[in-house]
């Protein structure tokens, strides 16, 4: 027996037909152009809804070729949300540079603009999240980048109305504070652990033996102890015993005296850590380390170590939150998923010769006697 034919795919004269419009609103509806009212919108939106409206992938994949070949004109604004106390946090704070100039570029390549919003948490009442996400509404922007989302007020907040992704770890989706059955988004964010491994690889290429990894809390809990799991698994290649991971309170005067307890006692060769000028200042004369930088954009310009392509990171939010606006996607995903974007080693100036260090062996240098100086350069 013959299955049951297929009912007939939806296109946009059904949903015009029954919405008493004509199939341009049903588009610009649907594509979140700016033109029809509120109330149009949701009437096109439930209905093409109900109607089990899909796009065909046919047609959409020969708009999105006849597109590529010419810069694409305004298609609408992003809200980039800035919960950080400095309203221009993201444009001259150091570990946090690119991120905002990444979305911005990205955006703008596809035909949209960025927006950025400032509530402080500091300032967050719950009427003025209202009168932010009314705003939003109102001005028809309907995608949402919420980079660093630490607030565990995040997730119960009403966005039934946007397509969201999140830049960065969002700390409170593993923390015993967020709400219950709170909203999880869709997210890009930099490889920490990855990121890690490549440094500790391309360290112990060039002969450093003692490899120590120094993070403070917050850093440990966005990457949710992998990167000092990373440590633990690559010290099993090692042919002797490697310092274990420190992990500070802050890169303040509480982590000053762990910080030099840990120095003394094990002598790392060289330290991998998100803040080298914290360790370098800190760290005793007789034991002080070559450090390598977690994340360039936050030390100097001779730094080595690992550039986690902030940018890259942002502009991969904006393609998924495009991408759910394209398809009509909004409110809370029922299964989330995350872009993880690897960084890349950069050299820099600051760290010992490679055949200057090789030609010192471990029992040379005593693991718990001074260390001799190498050649910087």
């Amino acid at each position: 027996m013959k299955p049951p034919p297929s009912p007939a795919p939806c296109g946009l004269p059904e949903v015009a037909a029954r919405a008493g419009v004509s199939t341009m609103t049903v588009s610009l509806v649907l594509r979140q152009r700016p033109g029809p009212s509120a109330a149009t919108r949701e009437r096109v939106l439930a209905i093409a809804k109900e109607l089990g409206y899909r796009p065909n992938p046919l047609i959409s994949a020969y708009q999105a070729q006849v597109r590529a070949r010419r810069r694409p004109g305004f298609q609408a604004n992003l809200a980039w949300i800035n919960e950080e106390d400095a309203p221009d946090f993201w444009r001259r704070t150091g570990w946090a540079d690119g991120y905002l100039q990444g979305a911005r570029e990205r955006a703008s390549a596809l035909g949209f603009g960025l927006e950025e919003f400032h509530l402080p948490r500091s300032d967050q009442h719950p009427r003025k999240v209202d009168r932010l996400l009314r705003t939003l509404r109102a001005r028809g922007i309907r995608g949402v980048l919420l980079p660093w989302p630490l607030d565990p007020a995040q997730a119960g907040r009403d966005w039934s109305d946007f397509a969201v992704v999140t830049i960065g770890a969002a700390t409170h989706l593993n923390d015993d504070s967020a709400p219950a059955g709170g909203a999880v988004f869709h997210g890009a964010r930099p490889a920490m652990s990855q990121n890690l491994g490549l440094a500790w690889r391309t360290l112990r290429a060039r002969g450093y033996e003692r490899i120590g990894l120094v993070i403070d809390v917050a850093n440990d809990r966005l990457a949710d102890g992998s990167q000092r799991a990373r440590c633990l698994l690559a010290e099993a290649d090692c042919k002797e015993p490697q310092p274990p991971p420190l992990v500070l309170p802050g890169y303040d005067e509480r982590g000053v005296p762990p910080l030099t307890r840990w120095l003394r006692a094990h002598r790392p060769d060289v330290v991998m850590t998100y803040h080298a000028a914290f360790v370098l200042e800190h760290a005793p004369e007789r034991c002080r380390p070559d450090v390598v930088q977690l994340n360039l954009s936050a030390g100097p310009a001779s730094a080595s170590g690992i550039d986690s392509r902030h940018a890259a990171v942002a502009a991969a939010a904006v393609d998924l939150v495009v991408g759910q606006l394209y398809r009509n996607e909004v409110g809370p995903p029922a299964l989330p998923y995350e872009i993880v974007v690897k960084g890349c080693w950069r050299d820099g100036a600051d760290l010992s010769r490679p055949d200057k260090l090789a030609t010192t062996s471990a029992s040379e240098r005593g693991l718990r006697g001074s260390r001799p100086r190498v050649a910087r350069g």
